[in-house]
């Protein structure tokens, strides 16, 4: 945002084109209508993290051989078929015993905008500090002849030393609890995953491929 926006710029289309920009980084949320009840899951609305196809190399939860079996002979079949998408879903949620405790659109936006007051307040603090020393350092260039992308890469330079010693001071000798994640991730935390697929002109309406949970000890499956 330093490079490409400036303070004039408004706070959503400069966090939009951050988010665009790093939109892999990211994990999507949407808000789901379930229509019935589905093992641990109730009726209504609730929000899920979604991993798209292209990216399901990167689930790390261990799939029952069942519905991988599932998935594949979707992919094979009807997944192929022209505009078809295929997600997997996690409902954002804690489990406490065998309860699940569904994060509510409160908790959402609660978050998201503790994250953008951060770093909306950081950007602020940067922008005016670079563009002191840039004005400092352009001045100098000029009286001593020295090029001015040869300045400006000397400061860079500087600038990522100086904030890869933050990074590691910060993350390397402070302590975090998991009450103090819980706190920052506003229970963002993630069980009874899904893999769904959304069929060209369904509306909306998402097929049920494989869904699964682990309860007491016990896997349920359901297709």
């Amino acid at each position: 945002m330093l490079r490409k926006s400036g303070l004039l710029t408004s706070r959503s289309k400069s966090w939009s084109r951050f988010a665009e920009e790093h939109r892999d980084n990211f994990t999507p949320v949407r808000e789901l209508e379930l229509p019935k009840a589905s093992i641990r899951l109730p009726k209504g609305r609730l929000f899920v993290t979604v991993t798209e196809q292209r990216h399901f190399d990167r689930i790390t939860d261990t799939i029952p051989g069942c519905v991988q079996t599932r998935l594949e002979e979707f992919l094979a079949g009807p997944g192929k078929q022209s505009g078809v998408k295929v997600y997997y879903l996690k409902p954002l949620c804690i489990e406490v015993g065998d309860d699940l405790h569904f994060t509510s659109r409160e908790d959402i936006f609660a978050a998201i905008d503790k994250i953008q007051n951060e770093v909306f307040s950081e950007y602020r603090r940067m922008y005016v500090s670079r563009r002191a020393k840039k004005v400092a350092i352009q001045a100098l260039s000029g009286a001593l002849a020295i090029p001015r992308s040869l300045a400006d890469y000397i400061l860079q330079r500087r600038q990522t030393a100086l904030d890869a010693a933050k990074t590691y001071r910060q993350y390397r000798t402070g302590e975090c609890t998991f009450a103090d994640l819980l706190e920052m991730t506003a229970l963002l935390i993630v069980f009874d995953p899904a893999f769904v697929a959304e069929l060209p002109g369904s509306g909306g309406l998402l097929l049920n491929i494989g869904h699964f949970d682990e309860i007491a000890g016990v896997r349920h499956v359901e297709m």
